[in-house]
């Protein structure tokens, strides 16, 4: 797949995009968004050996189609993969019981002066109620904002004790005085706990020029199975495959 854009529009970032959900403790089997524990994206990017595990804490993704619903996450973990790492990096894995949703390609873009996380699905080659569920599109685009550590949480949001937000300094240097600010670099997505927002846009992405040529996948040549080094036999791809619950 390939993607290109206008003048307008600064290429930061892109790479592979994976979608998962984990059923909750004590659930073996799920047949319904209840059933749901955690859902999570994971950005891979090309020519990078870090990767981010993006925790979303409604267990969906803002809605594109009613045009600026706003959804928080946290960058749960970052690593490398365990096939092409040296010994002294962190290396991170998919948990056994994650279920993969979706696979597409993903791009970071600054326009005028925000961030957009836009993304193109490849699999499921037709979408079924589990993504509808996450509000999983076939295309969608975000406007992408990440936050200062000091700034207060949004009502109900919650970060994992064990880690609480970034204080490293170069961290926190990129915002001045700003409580949000573009994810411009990238690379503030390479600290455990950053808060992220994603707020959904209503438009097209040819609005925005880009053009997107698919490749078409299948089983087979699924990356979400090859990069994460993942085992069919431990990830049900019957939610990638097929959109149905499992």
């Amino acid at each position: 797949m390939a993607i290109r854009w206008e003048l307008s529009v600064k290429f930061l970032e892109q790479g592979n995009i994976f979608f998962f959900y984990k059923p909750k403790k004590g659930v073996e089997e799920v047949k319904e968004f209840e059933d749901v524990g955690r859902f999570y994206f994971v950005l891979d990017p090309y020519g990078e050996k870090q990767i981010r595990f993006v925790v979303m804490g409604q267990k969906k993704m803002p809605s594109v189609t009613d045009g600026h619903e706003r959804a928080w996450g946290f960058i749960e973990k970052v690593g490398g993969r365990g096939f092409m790492v040296s010994s002294k990096q962190k290396v991170v894995s998919v948990s056994g019981n994650a279920r993969p949703v979706g696979e597409g390609l993903y791009a970071i873009l600054h326009h005028i002066d925000h961030t957009h996380l836009v993304y193109v699905l490849e699999l499921p080659r037709k979408l079924g109620e589990v993504q509808k569920a996450f509000n999983i599109e076939r295309q969608a685009n975000y406007i992408f904002i990440i936050k200062h550590p000091n700034t207060p949480l949004p009502p109900g949001a919650l970060l994992p004790s064990s880690k609480g937000e970034p204080k490293n300094e170069n961290f926190i240097k990129e915002f001045g005085t700003r409580k949000y600010i573009p994810v411009n670099p990238p690379s503030l997505l390479d600290y455990e706990g950053a808060m992220v927002f994603m707020i959904g846009v209503n438009d097209e992405l040819a609005k925005l020029g880009i053009q997107v040529n698919k490749d078409i996948e299948t089983e087979g040549s699924a990356d979400i199975f090859q990069e994460l080094k993942m085992s069919k036999k431990r990830h049900p791809i019957e939610p990638l495959m097929k959109g149905t619950w499992k």
